[in-house]
């Protein structure tokens, strides 16, 4: 690795090491952000957690009820059933959120890198809720707890690159204040609601416990669309600039007349040279 000039302090030479951002990043800090564009970026973590809080320690086991070993609670059966949908979903979240996260990387569109993917896991994530709705027997419903946890995974993932892209680093404490206090009234809001719609419901009154899960879901995806819209339409992400080909044809070449790849600099001298990420 070719080695750069000696540091300001006189210690010794320092490295450039090569960079794999799609393009380069710009080296302004992001303007500061107001406690109301700190509170509007973070809205989205209260409905997340507002739906997923109670989800897997409350409302799923409630539900299961129905369809799993009716007539029992605490069966063998609905506890291997709850084991499995529990290990099906973590394995969700291992390969979606850092797909997506590198996705949102690469990608360029007028809503940014980051919305678009949180628009749309969004969107998955309420259809996999109006599942849970109508699901009545255990392949529905783990195949719409499935894709409830893409969508949830998907927008996470794309929604935490935000921070890093529009929180400078001397508001960082106050927007993991605000991050927080979002997943805090999150939490009391969903174990609050779940207990309100199921706390008098039992295996021996289904419909209680259908009619308490449906307006559960109900509420929580509304809430999760309404905060995504407001997300969506409130924050603003500075455009990717636009890949272009060089002259020669071979290389992609980005603002400034740089290719890609790696930008090293000659012993003994300022200026850099271009080397190509093939080397």
């Amino acid at each position: 690795m070719p080695q750069g000039p000696g540091r300001p302090d006189g210690i010794g030479p320092h490295r450039r090491w090569p960079t794999f951002y799609p393009w380069p990043v710009s080296a302004a800090a992001p303007a500061d952000l107001s406690g109301r564009r700190l509170a509007l970026l973070n809205v989205l973590w209260f409905a997340t957690n507002f739906q997923t809080a109670a989800l897997l320690p409350v409302v799923v086991p409630a539900q299961i009820l129905l369809f799993v070993a009716p007539g029992t609670v605490g069966s063998a059966e609905q506890a291997s059933y709850l084991g499995w949908l529990g290990a099906a979903a973590a394995l969700v979240s291992i390969a979606v959120q850092p797909t997506v996260g590198m996705l949102s990387d690469r990608t360029a569109s007028p809503l940014g890198r980051r919305r678009p993917h949180v628009a749309w896991g969004t969107v998955v994530q309420v259809a996999g809720s109006a599942g849970l709705i109508w699901a009545n027997d255990p392949w529905t419903f783990a195949l719409s707890l499935l894709v409830l946890q893409v969508g949830n995974n998907a927008a996470q993932a794309a929604y935490q690159g935000l921070f890093a892209d529009l929180v400078p680093a001397r508001q960082r404490g106050a927007a993991s204040g605000f991050f927080g206090l979002m997943t805090i009234l999150g939490n009391a809001a969903s174990f609050g609601l779940a207990l309100a719609l199921l706390g008098s419901a039992t295996a021996a009154h289904p419909r209680a416990l259908t009619r308490g899960a449906a307006a559960y879901y109900l509420v929580t995806l509304l809430t999760l669309a309404a905060t995504c819209g407001l997300l969506t339409a409130t924050v603003r992400e500075p455009l990717a600039p636009p890949r272009r080909r060089s002259r020669a044809g071979c290389a992609p070449s980005w603002p400034g007349g740089r290719s890609r790849g790696a930008i090293a600099t000659t012993p003994g001298s300022s200026s850099p040279v271009s080397r190509s990420s093939s080397a």
